[in-house]
This record gives structure tokens, sequence and C-alpha cells, in this order.
């Protein structure tokens, strides 16, 4: 149980997430957020994946289909999650909080 937590605490260390909830630093912005059943993303060039993790790092969804910039997420919890966008290209990430509200 330790292990877990410094292995969150570490992952949230080293990928500090930017002061503005939607937008990573990095020209990506998460829109709407709060979200309730789905979210765009401001820009999918050279995206190869969007992965979704829940606070304690489980993996809850992957993206890999960018044909639209609108992605559901009508499946999952209200919550907060952390949303990671990795690069085709240059094989580098991007971390953003999004949250899941239904009401």
């Amino acid at each position: 149980m330790n292990f877990m937590l410094v292995s969150i605490l570490s992952f949230l260390i080293q990928f500090s997430l930017p002061h503005s909830p939607s937008d990573n630093g990095a020209g990506i912005t998460i829109y709407p957020n709060p979200a309730r059943d789905h979210f765009m993303i401001s820009n999918t060039e050279n995206m190869e994946s969007i992965v979704i993790y829940n606070l304690i790092g489980k993996p809850i969804k992957t993206i890999k289909d960018f044909s639209s910039n609108r992605f559901y997420i009508d499946d999952m919890q209200d919550g907060t999650y952390l949303v990671q966008f990795n690069s085709k290209t240059t094989k580098n990430f991007q971390t953003s909080r999004l949250t899941k509200r239904n009401r």
C-alpha cells in the first residue's frame, strides 16, 4: 500500500499539473471542463493516443481514434482524472486534469 502511495506522489510531483485545469501549457486545451458525457481537445495533430488515469494511477480509458475531436466519457464515474496526451512524432507526453460531473 505504501509503495502505491509513493508511486502516485512521485508521478504527481514529476509531472506537475499546470495552474489552469484545462490547458496543459503545451497548446492543448480540454473543453468543456468539467465535462458531462464528452470532452474535446483543441489540437489532435501528431497525437498517437490519449490515456485517462484515475488519481491512483490506474489507466481507465485509452483513445486512439482521432477522426473526431469529441471523446466520450459517459461510461466513467464522476471525479477528477489525469489525461495524458502522447505525441506520435516526439514520443513525449503532456498531462492535464479533467473533471467529470453528471450534474
